[in-house]
């Protein structure tokens, strides 16, 4: 795949806001759940202030959650974030945080910002683009992936279209519109989708599992709007490639595009494909090749701490 800079702003049919200025044009979310951020994360807290303070930092939490020693980390930088709280259920899992991505009443709160982004705390950012890609016209913008995603190797291919949500910008109102019913009767697993899952069996094979498929493509669950009330897949996913496909105005970011945006799995190789060029930032950058980041965030005047076991908590 070759990769290029986007150059001009696009064009949506599921959301019209305008950009204002770069204070309302876009907001930092930031979700915080541990009861004080851990040495990479307060790395990746401080770096935020310091390269996009000049956006509104919203630490999004549950509403008994104690949000000083965030507060004092962000004040430690000259910056005094807002808070938006959510119930306590909403924060309480991998499973519940993904459950509230699919909530319109989520960007709802957000609805005076024309993007947000979303900044997980395993995400480090490395220069301010963050206008420039407002501009680009895009409703959802994420690190792309390779076929295989946490197990792809240097043989698999990138795959044209995704966004990891770790580090993402979302254009708020195409979220909502996206999130708010009637909602159209589409299916959000077709048939090619499920029939994919037996392809190398024999006919005998597929004639045998051929009801069960034909169960789960009729079922009232695969229906989009039933869909999302109890979602099966990873929030980045679905916006990635359901949402698109439902919605065809629904513009995603190809991956082309996307790997100038943010890096997350296979770095070393996404950094060949932008020709040695740093992206706007990264997410789980201690997971996936820490020794190809160490460099480039020591660079800012971070000292990392001795490596160690990533949290099987992280939000992906």
């Amino acid at each position: 795949m070759t990769s290029h800079r986007p150059t001009a702003p696009g064009t949506n049919g599921v959301a019209t806001e305008g950009l204002t200025s770069a204070t309302q044009a876009v907001a930092i979310v930031i979700p915080v759940y541990r009861s004080a951020p851990n040495a990479l994360e307060a790395i990746a807290l401080a770096q935020c202030c310091k390269l996009l303070g000049q956006y509104p930092i919203i630490l999004v939490c549950t509403d008994t959650f104690e949000i000083r020693p965030y507060l004092q980390l962000c004040g430690e930088h000259g910056i005094e974030p807002l808070v938006e709280c959510f119930d306590q259920q909403c924060l309480s899992s991998v499973k519940a945080y993904n459950q509230l991505l699919f909530d319109r009443h989520f960007y709802q709160r957000f609805a005076k910002y024309t993007y947000i982004l979303i900044h997980q705390l395993d995400a480090f950012v490395f220069k301010d683009t963050l206008t420039y890609w407002c501009h680009q016209g895009y409703d959802y913008l994420g690190a792309p992936w390779f076929e295989g995603s946490d197990e792809s190797t240097a043989a698999d291919p990138l795959l044209p279209w995704g966004g990891n949500g770790g580090l993402s910008l979302r254009r708020v109102g195409a979220f909502m519109a996206v999130l708010t019913p009637p909602f159209p009767r589409a299916r959000v697993r077709t048939w090619d989708d499920l029939w994919r899952k037996y392809r190398g069996l024999s006919l005998v094979g597929k004639a045998w599992r051929f009801h069960r498929l034909l169960h789960k493509y009729l079922r009232k669950s695969n229906l989009y709007g039933n869909y999302l009330a109890t979602p099966k897949m990873f929030e980045d996913g679905f916006f990635s490639m359901v949402v698109p496909r439902v919605f065809p105005g629904f513009k995603v970011a190809p991956a082309a595009v996307g790997m100038f945006f943010a890096f997350e799995c296979q770095p070393r190789r996404l950094f060949v494909l932008t020709a040695r060029e740093l992206p706007f930032g990264c997410h789980a950058w201690e997971r996936y090749d820490p020794g190809f980041w160490q460099p480039f965030i020591e660079a800012f005047g971070h000292v990392m701490p001795p490596a160690r076991t990533p949290d099987l908590e992280s939000r992906a």
